[in-house]
């Protein structure tokens, strides 16, 4: 008696190859890169427009009446200080209207804010509100817990202006991330669909 023969299966490759979802990868990593590009570049923005002096000089800056004004505690990096100085750090301000040298009254931030540059760290110490439009004098000193260079940075809707940026920066990943998302969820559809019609012909999918 014949040994009995087992018919061998036919083979059939699947497509489109897995390596086609690897089309996705550009498209995130764009995403990220211009999120983080559009981030820098934003931060970089933010603190441009503040003026600034170092510390213990005042500067002489012109207010809007009712305007919110945030100052900042900006430290230079110093290899012979701490790498985490900010939490530490502290300076007493005084905000006055010129030329009578009214004083004005500071608070402490509603939001903190701080942010980071190349040698340089910020952080919102006080706010206050203009009462008049004109100059005003605002000036730090007693500087603690920092041995370095220390300026102080005045400006007006740093924070505001933060939470656009980090809205635009989401929507920009997001948008790289969706678009690699679409491609590779498509390629995998397809091949199931491959594989699929391959077995309705009698042939395995490989």
């Amino acid at each position: 008696m014949l040994p009995s023969v087992t018919q061998s299966q036919g083979t059939e490759q699947v497509r489109p190859s897995l390596w086609y979802a690897a089309i996705a990868a550009p498209f995130l990593l764009a995403g990220v890169l211009w999120s983080g590009f559009l981030f820098y570049r934003g931060i970089v923005g933010i603190a441009n427009s503040m003026v600034r002096t170092t510390i213990p000089n005042p500067v002489e800056v012109a207010l809007h009446k009712d305007l919110k004004y945030t100052i900042f505690l900006e430290l230079v990096s110093d290899p012979a200080n701490s790498p985490t100085p900010q939490l530490q750090a502290s300076v007493d301000c005084q905000v006055s209207s010129l030329p009578w040298g009214t004083p004005v009254a500071t608070a402490q931030p509603t939001v903190h804010f701080t942010y980071s540059l190349p040698s340089v760290s910020g952080r919102s110490i006080y706010e206050f509100v203009a009462p008049n439009d004109g100059t005003y004098l605002v000036g730090c000193s007693n500087l603690r817990g920092w041995t370095g260079t220390a300026r102080t940075a005045v400006g007006t809707g740093a924070p505001e202006a933060f939470g656009r940026l980090v809205l635009r920066c989401l929507l920009t990943g997001g948008l790289g991330v969706v678009v690699a998302l679409l491609i590779f969820i498509r390629v995998i559809m397809l091949r199931d669909q491959s594989r699929r019609e391959i077995r309705s012909r009698g042939l395995k999918p490989v």
